[in-house]
Parts: C-alpha cells; structure tokens; sequence
C-alpha cells in the first residue's frame, strides 16, 4: 500500500536549514530537498512493483534524476528562446527544478502506470525524468516540438478540440497558461483540464491532481474552476517580467499537499528574512 502525501510532514521528514544568508545557500537547500523528494519518490515506486527496495541504488536514482533535471532545465532553457508572440515565459532552472519535484512526490498517490497532461508546460515536460515522461504528454500550440512522440497540438481557444482517445486517460494536469491569460481564457483551459482528467478535481477527495501557476487576480477562479488553493511558494522566471506584469503577482496553485512546495516556501522565507 502507498504512502499518503498526508502520512508525512515536512517538518519530520524534510530538514531545514537552521540559518539561510544567502540567495546561493537557498539555491543549495532546495536542491537538496529535490534531491529528498526524488529519493522518496523512488523507493515508493520501487517497493510497490517489486515488494523492496535498496537504499543505495535508489539514492542513485535520485540523484541522478536531480543532476538529469538541472541539465535538462539548462538545455532547455538554452535551446528554447521564448515566443513572446505565443506569450510564453519559462520559469528559472530553481523553479524548473523544484515544480518537477514537487510531481515526483505526487506519484506517491498516483497508479503505477501513470499518465500526466502537461499543458502550455514545455519545460517541465522536458525536463521530468524520461522513465515518467514517456508515459506523458505535452498539449502545447508551438509546433518546434511537434518531433517528440508526446507532442500534442493544441490551442485554448478550442478547448476540447483534442483527439478523443485522451478523455478520461490522465491522473494529473501540470497547467502553465499563458502569461496575460484572462478569466474568460482560464474557463476555456480549465474544461480542457477536466476533459482530459479521470475524475473532476472539484470534487472532494479527487484523485485527480492539479498542478498550476497564474496571476493572483484569478485566485478565487482556480478554486471555483479547478478546486485548487494556493501555496505558499512563488515562481520565479528566467527572463525578466513583461510590461505591466509584477513578478510578485504569480502564485503557486494544486489540490493537493505538498511537502516540497511548504518546505521551499519556508525556505525562502528565511532567506528573506536573513538577507
């Protein structure tokens, strides 16, 4: 039997740094929680298919899946320069890094032959670790990566216009709309969510998970569209914020628990306020 998201604690499980001077020590402790919640994430995995685990092949695993996703993140960083045109905006490597964490530690409560919709998330989609990725899919408008097997072409605008063999089929949406996205526009995504899910993330006790990032204007909408709340941690992007965007205004957004995103956002706390 797997392990809850709700059977553990951040504060039992996850160690904190007691004292954070700088931005670089931040970036340090972060990486070492992704490093945790990969390890965590392995063992779960592994003890469910095959009844046991060892301790140090998994922490191999883990680390290599940590070392994997920051080079992914450069390289797709990199590689991908943003299309203002289609309103895209990568997030940094750290967020990259800790928002693919934070769907490893969702595996936990998710079957074992689990299929995630990325949409509007190609960096995440790039950057999950192959073993994961090749049971998603990436619903996105920009063809650049119409190569990949999971690349599925897709437009908000036409929300449901999607090949209907995918209904019904995904334990998880990672959703990563387009940076001036409206309340109109976030409907029309959010019925492509909820077509694509197993079950309506509304509803209480979902076994569809939710991942997401948006303005904190369209708070009250994600709650009423998506039925998630908002967490504590805020994204940070690898270019500056368009005109008339506050970098602040982004939020962090699941219906689910996470022990990565309270840890990061205490972390982050403490750093500010050590300076």
């Amino acid at each position: 039997m797997r392990p809850t998201l709700k059977s553990y604690s951040s504060e039992t499980m996850i160690p904190r740094p007691t004292t954070i001077k700088r931005i670089s020590e931040h970036s340090e402790s972060l990486k070492l929680l992704c490093k945790l919640m990969m390890n965590a994430s392995t063992t779960g995995q592994r003890r469910s298919r095959r009844g046991s685990a060892s301790s140090n092949s998994t922490t191999d695993t883990a680390d290599t899946d940590v070392d994997t996703c920051d080079n992914d993140a450069n390289e797709f960083l990199e590689a991908n320069p943003e299309k203002h045109e289609l309103e895209q905006r990568w997030y940094s490597r750290e967020s990259i890094s800790l928002y693919t964490s934070v769907i490893m530690e969702a595996l936990w409560t998710l079957p074992v032959d689990v299929r995630i919709a990325f949409i509007c998330t190609p960096s995440l989609y790039f950057t999950i670790p192959e073993r994961i990725r090749s049971k998603c899919f990436l619903f996105d408008i920009d063809e650049r990566w119409s190569s990949d097997r999971g690349f599925v072409l897709y437009n908000y605008i036409k929300p449901i216009d999607i090949d209907a063999s995918f209904a019904k089929s995904f334990d998880m949406v990672v959703i990563d709309p387009p940076c001036s996205i409206s309340s109109e526009d976030w409907e029309k995504v959010a019925r492509t969510a909820k077509y694509l899910l197993k079950f309506n993330p509304i509803w209480h006790g979902s076994k569809s998970l939710v991942l997401t990032t948006t303005e904190s204007k369209h708070s009250l909408s994600m709650i009423r569209l998506l039925g998630v709340r908002r967490k504590e941690y805020k994204p940070s992007f690898a270019t500056a914020a368009p005109v008339g965007v506050k970098e602040k205004e982004y939020e962090t957004y699941t219906n689910f628990r996470s022990a990565v995103l309270s840890s990061a956002a205490e972390a982050a706390k403490r750093s500010k306020w050590c300076g």
